[in-house]
């Protein structure tokens, strides 16, 4: 909700103000200039704009931490997502957190997950370095899919 407060305050900044539709000319200002398109307001630009991370980039993070074994990997993704998104790894682990609970895994591995995600937020908060508590929360999510075995964890489409 305070996102799209803060678009529709950016709008009105952009906008010209008009009387009865006419807009009113700014002072030095050509009256005869085009007006600005006005753009459509989406959940795209709402995350975009706001720096969070989109449910398709979590969908992302969440398969590639559960499908593949090879922390490199994991890592490669996550701090390539990141990086092209201006993610940080505050709010992933708040998204992550959340699509974790919707899995049906045991409750051990439920455990270990919350647990381990809890430990990389209090040691990223007390300043603790971005990039290892990146290396913790795949490490973190990898022992809980091991914990599961061959079972593997049944992702919700």
């Amino acid at each position: 909700m305070q996102a799209v407060s803060l678009l529709q305050s950016q709008r009105s900044i952009y906008n010209p103000l008009t009387i009865l539709g006419i807009p009113l000319p700014l002072r030095n200002e050509p009256k005869d200039r085009p007006l600005p398109e006005p753009e459509t307001i989406t959940n795209e630009t709402i995350y975009d704009c706001i720096a969070a991370p989109h449910p398709s980039d979590i969908r992302e993070i969440v398969s590639t931490l559960l499908a593949t074994s090879d922390v490199t990997s994991c890592l490669t993704t996550l701090n390539t997502l990141k990086a092209n998104k201006g993610l940080a790894l505050a709010d992933i682990l708040t998204a992550l957190g959340e699509q974790l609970q919707k899995l049906e895994v045991p409750a051990q591995t439920r455990v270990t997950w919350l647990e381990g995600l809890a430990e990389v937020e209090w040691r990223l908060s007390g300043g603790g370095s971005e990039t290892l508590q990146t290396g913790g929360l795949v490490g973190v999510v990898r022992n809980g899919c091991e914990l599961i075995g061959e079972k593997g964890v049944a992702m919700e489409t």
